[in-house]
C-alpha cells in the first residue's frame, strides 16, 4: 500500500514545475486527482499551489472590476499587487461584476484588498449600531 501524497507535497510540486514552466502540469495533476480519487481536494490544491507561488516570488491575484479595464490601469494594479505582496511576478485573473456598482477586489493567498462601492456600503452597514 502507497502512502497518500499531502496536499502541500502536491502543491509544491506543481509549483515548481510551473515556475519550471511545465505545460503539461495541470493536465498531469487532473490526472493524478481522477486516478487516485481526490477530485474533491482540487480547489484546496489549487490554493495550496497558490501559496506556494507567492512563497516563490509569483502571486496570483483575483481581480473583480465593475467595468472592464484599460491595459495602463491593468498595468498599475499588477504594480500594485507586486509591491503590496514583494512578488517579482504577478498573474491576474480579472473578472467584471456590475453588482459591484465601482471599485475594485484583490484576492490573493495571503491579503484581501476590497476597495468597492458594494464592500464600503456592507462595512457602513455593518458599523451602523
Amino acid at each position: 500500500m502507497s502512502k497518500k501524497l499531502s496536499r502541500r507535497t502536491i502543491a509544491q510540486y506543481c509549483a515548481n514545475q510551473i515556475i519550471a514552466k511545465d505545460d503539461l502540469i495541470i493536465k498531469k495533476l487532473a490526472a493524478f486527482l481522477v486516478d487516485s480519487n481526490r477530485t474533491r481536494e482540487a480547489i484546496l490544491i489549487v490554493r495550496d499551489i497558490e501559496s506556494a507561488l507567492a512563497s516563490s516570488g509569483t502571486v496570483v491575484a483575483r481581480v473583480v472590476v465593475a467595468h472592464e479595464l484599460q491595459a495602463s490601469v491593468e498595468a498599475e494594479i499588477k504594480k500594485f499587487i507586486a509591491h503590496s505582496t514583494d512578488a517579482t511576478k504577478v498573474a491576474m485573473q480579472v473578472t467584471t461584476d456590475a453588482s459591484l456598482l465601482g471599485g475594485i477586489s484583490i484576492d490573493t493567498p495571503d491579503h484581501r484588498f476590497d476597495d468597492t462601492v458594494q464592500g464600503k456600503l456592507k462595512t457602513l452597514r455593518a458599523n451602523k449600531v
